[in-house]
């Protein structure tokens, strides 16, 4: 018997224990993702001492832990119990082959699948490829009042004040509802708790953008949030440039997270240049 239920902060120990020992680097395995996103996306967790599932309306996400565990669960709830299985990885596809081989279909999920960047090219940014982003940064740092301060809760207003409008622009033409605001509301709420970092620019003393995220592995830092209500050109680049080289002191990779079939989001990760997709896949019998 499986439980799924609503997810807890003071779940985050076992189960990131668990997500580690396994080595799963998906950001959609991250604690932090599926606490911060659970409303918004209907996330729901059985949790044991050694075992865990992560469930949408969708599906179940691929479940991580004790082997025995695992198999037992795809066996009942996807094989016999004709669910779905999401945010599978190479790994996971070549798992179900070898236990089960030719019963499972599988579709590639490009909308969710995870952008990496090596954190080094993207600050120095050497090459032609990274031509554009040069020109596009230079025009940033040229203009004068662009400040920055890592964030502590006494930046929090500030950060409210850039959500605030950023969904007057991005609501123009549809209603908002409360899920929509909800998962940078709780990193807000539980910050600390979560052991979220971050960083939030200032134009002429004026908060136009910030980035908040966490870590995956030790090498490995995950982007949950960057929002940028100037246009201004380069403006968005630059707050992740002063980012990426607090970060660098850290780690080697950022996950930049997916795109959500958002054409212009994919557009704009595809010519950072990322030095790799993690290409996801949801499967079902």
């Amino acid at each position: 018997m499986y439980t799924f239920r609503t997810i807890e902060l003071n779940d985050a120990k076992a189960f990131e224990s668990i997500r580690l020992q396994e080595g799963q680097s998906l950001s959609s395995h991250l604690f932090v993702s599926a606490f911060l996103w659970a409303e918004r996306l209907g996330i729901q967790l059985h949790l044991e001492e050694d075992f865990y599932v992560l469930k949408r309306p969708d599906g179940y996400y691929f479940p991580c832990g004790n082997a025995d565990k695992k198999k037992a669960f795809i066996e009942q709830n996807i094989i016999n119990g004709h669910g779905q299985l999401l945010q599978l990885r190479k790994e996971d596809l070549l798992y179900l082959e070898e236990n089960w081989p030719g019963v499972f279909r599988t579709t590639e999920d490009r909308d969710e699948s995870e952008y990496i960047y090596l954190l080094h090219e993207q600050i120095r940014l050497v090459g032609h490829k990274y031509a554009q982003m040069r020109k596009d940064l230079r025009h940033a740092l040229h203009r004068n009042g662009i400040t920055f301060e890592k964030i502590t809760k006494e930046q929090f207003s500030d950060l409210c004040q850039i959500n605030n409008a950023w969904v007057r622009k991005r609501g123009k033409g549809r209603e908002l509802d409360e899920a929509d605001l909800r998962p940078v509301e709780k990193a807000l709420q539980y910050f600390e708790e979560l052991h979220l970092e971050g960083v939030v620019m200032y134009k002429d003393k004026q908060p136009v953008a910030y980035i908040i995220s966490s870590t995956i592995n030790e090498k490995m830092a995950d982007i949950h949030f960057l929002k940028c209500i100037d246009r201004e050109r380069g403006l968005e680049l630059c707050c992740k440039q002063a980012y990426y080289c607090m970060l660098a002191d850290h780690y080697q990779y950022v996950n930049c997270e997916d795109d959500m079939g958002i054409e212009g989001l994919r557009i704009a990760k595809t010519e950072a240049q990322p030095i790799e997709i993690t290409y996801v896949w949801k499967a079902a019998v």
